[in-house]
């Protein structure tokens, strides 16, 4: 789904009365508008990856009765661990070109579209832990980039991020999705806060894959997720 001022979604006319909660609104919207198209739709399970789960959280707290549960994947959990993520970042083995798109990208948010396309093929990359298996360029071709919510989102409202301070409201059985050589939301620190924390949380951890599970070990991941969603379709029948 594309949300406020993601996508081809319009931008809100003023961006700082955005919040996570806006988009939790919109996750809601689109909930609440497939129902009445198809039915069916009185309660979904969300899917999150990385910010995507930071939205989903948000949604399970702001709507429990219309959450029936969750998927996070390589999602962070607080801003308390951003120091240590991009400690991790820049100790890796870099190229020229993905290393300057790092320091590109922490030096000062992209300051349009134009800007955000260009650099993105260069980073995404740094998201996997087998980078040469894929081709990034095409992956980034299938991609809408849009400044304004990046900036918004993580150099503005991720700052005061923390989802461990209310883990323990959310009632839906969650399964938390990580890679092992993930450095944005590293399974010691994210993984484990989300099962510590999530009364109904289970977790898998990819031990091939970085931030991008999906593509790294597609097989896996939807035979983990797929048996996961199988076991929660199971308990709604009983």
């Amino acid at each position: 789904m594309d949300l406020l001022g993601c996508g081809s979604a319009p931008d809100p006319d003023d961006w700082s009365t955005v919040a996570h909660g806006t988009w939790a609104a919109g996750v809601e919207d689109v909930r609440q508008r497939l129902d009445e198209a198809r039915g069916g739709h009185e309660r979904v399970i969300l899917f999150g990856h990385s910010y995507g789960g930071i939205i989903a959280l948000e949604a399970a707290l702001a709507y429990p009765e219309r959450v029936a549960g969750l998927i996070l994947c390589a999602t962070p959990s607080a801003a308390a661990h951003i120091p240590a993520a991009v400690e991790r970042a820049q100790a890796r083995d870099l190229s020229a070109d993905v290393r300057a798109a790092l320091n590109a990208v922490l030096s000062a948010p992209p300051t349009s579209d134009a800007e955000f396309a260009a650099l993105m093929p260069a980073l995404l990359p740094l998201y996997a832990h087998a980078p040469d298996a894929h081709d990034f360029a095409a992956y980034a071709a299938g991609i809408r980039f849009r400044a304004a919510p990046c900036r918004r989102s993580f150099y503005e409202l991720l700052g005061d991020y923390d989802a461990r301070q209310r883990l323990a409201e959310i009632a839906a059985p969650t399964l938390v999705l990580s890679g092992r050589h993930d450095w944005v939301a590293a399974p010691a620190d994210a993984h484990a806060d989300f099962l510590a924390g999530l009364p109904l949380a289970e977790g898998h951890v990819f031990e091939h894959s970085g931030h991008l599970p999906f593509l790294e070990e597609p097989e896996a991941f939807v035979r983990v997720a797929g048996e996961w969603l199988e076991r929660q379709a199971s308990g709604a029948a009983d």
